[in-house]
């Protein structure tokens, strides 16, 4: 994780002078390669979080772009922010990722905005990858290692009533477990 935030810290140096579009195109593939890698693992609230640092980090680049008070404050008033409320950033004597991190910040530079200009967003296309497939199932075999002497149970357990239905022969196993299916 440590090295892929520094591959990322290289991509998004403030000093590349760069369009922010341009920055998100040079992050897309980087990102894509990384949840390929990491979809088996259970790393949700790491990818959460990472995502979260990033457009954070994003964030700090466009506010960077502004340059000075005024047009910080006309940003921040265009993209949706109150005016009197896109002052409270734009007049702090806190850095760039203080900035960043304010409310107004998160308002104009939400993570739909991101997504429009093409950010990969790690968090939902884990989670929808998470939900597209489906988990191996594992059900034991009857009769022991490797399924030997694989008789059927001479009895059928249905779990909501936690009761037990005797069967005597395989034919009426069969027709009592495709009538209690629905």
């Amino acid at each position: 994780m440590h090295r892929f935030k520094d591959k990322l810290r290289k991509i998004t140096r403030r000093n590349r002078g760069r369009r922010l579009t341009q920055v998100i195109a040079g992050l897309t593939p980087v990102l894509r390669g990384w949840l390929t890698y990491c979809q088996y693992a259970r790393c949700r609230s790491h990818v959460q979080k990472f995502d979260s640092w990033l457009r954070r980090k994003l964030r700090r680049i466009r506010i960077r772009q502004c340059k000075c008070v005024h047009a910080l404050q006309k940003f921040l008033y265009r993209q949706g922010v109150k005016k009197w409320q896109s002052w409270i950033p734009a007049m702090s004597g806190k850095g760039l990722w203080r900035k960043s991190g304010t409310p107004q910040a998160h308002e104009a530079m939400s993570v739909e905005r991101f997504m429009k200009q093409g950010l990969y967003n790690s968090h939902i296309t884990l989670r929808d990858i998470k939900q597209s497939k489906k988990t191996a199932v594992c059900e034991s075999m009857p009769g022991g290692v490797r399924g030997r002497g694989s008789n059927p149970p001479a009895y059928l357990i249905n779990l909501k009533n936690n009761s037990f239905i005797l069967i005597s022969d395989i034919y009426n196993y069969y027709s009592i477990l495709f009538k209690s299916s629905p």
